[in-house]
């Protein structure tokens, strides 16, 4: 995934090339959305989302939902179809931010999306215009929430901002578990802060496929969707995580000095993308076991729903 400009002045055009694992071909079946746009409480359209991988919205007359506000940047953010049957939502480091569900999104991040989420874009309470996600989702109403945060969503009637706090509190949860999944640290002295390590993690890669057949339970439905629902999450992470290494580890191309580097500087260089490499086949190792369970579970899905 890239996001640059054309040319040296700051208001030429900006192209935004999607990255690789987005995907035109979202089952319908799985996955049908439209978009409510709603401005001071009126519906203003409603757009269904077509056969493409991604939608950008922002003040450029190029977007594909256009919203001409001070607040708002002329590429502002993307909403994305994955391999997996899931729309995520990416702010592309706009000035003014994007909230989802009045959650304020890191730039730069994916979050996945579902049916009755809100988009707003802008400053907090300064935006009179939303972005409901309407339509199918068959993973609808499957709640990936610990017990104890569920009990807590049924006794008590939260409070829009007290759900934002608590999917804020289970994607942080989420985060710790993949930490310990991924095992990142900087014991070797690494060039960046985000070396990864899969130590605990080849255990589960190199199992045997026919020990963990006779291991698996009989699963229903809801049991299934579940276990999607977690490894679409889990592969959105991943991507975040690999990302933010791939950006730690890039210089920014306008700090870098003027003068020719030195032999020191490029034996670093080298180090460095040696290193790089060798961490993105330990995340691509990772990433495919994911989607090879989410294929799994897809192929289950179709048995189960006959």
């Amino acid at each position: 995934m890239s996001y640059n400009k054309i040319g040296d002045d700051f208001k030429s055009n900006l192209i935004y090339k999607p990255p690789r694992w987005s995907s035109s071909s979202t089952d319908r079946k799985i996955l049908d959305i439209s978009i409510e746009i709603i401005s001071d409480g009126v519906l203003l359209e409603i757009v269904n989302l077509g056969s493409r991988s991604h939608y950008i919205l922002g003040s450029s007359d190029d977007c594909d939902f256009v919203y001409k506000s001070p607040y708002v940047s002329r590429k502002h953010c993307v909403l994305h179809y994955t391999r997996s049957n899931s729309l995520v939502i990416y702010d592309l480091n706009s000035k003014y931010g994007t909230t989802l569900n009045h959650m304020k999104l890191i730039p730069e991040k994916y979050y996945q999306l579902s049916p009755g989420d809100q988009i707003r874009v802008g400053p907090p309470g300064l935006s009179d215009r939303s972005y409901i996600i309407m339509g199918h989702s068959i993973l609808s109403g499957i709640e990936d929430v610990p017990k104890e945060d569920l009990e807590m969503i049924k006794k008590k009637k939260l409070s829009d901002v007290d759900k934002a706090k608590l999917m804020k509190k289970i994607e942080k949860d989420l985060e710790k578990e993949l930490k310990r999944e991924l095992k990142m640290h900087n014991d070797d002295g690494s060039y960046y802060d985000t070396n990864l390590f899969l130590d605990e993690y080849d255990e589960y890669l190199d199992e045997n496929p026919e020990t963990q057949k006779r291991k698996q339970p009989v699963l229903n439905k809801s049991d299934i969707l579940l276990a999607i629902l977690r490894l679409q999450k889990s592969e959105i992470q991943v991507l975040n995580k690999w990302y933010k290494v791939l950006k730690d580890a890039t210089p920014d191309r306008s700090r870098l000095p003027t003068q020719p580097a030195s032999e020191i500087d490029i034996e670093l260089e080298k180090v460095k993308k040696k290193q790089l490499k060798e961490d993105k086949a330990k995340f691509q190792k990772v990433l495919d076991k994911v989607r090879d369970n989410l294929d799994h579970n897809f192929k289950l899905l179709r048995v189960a729903s006959y």
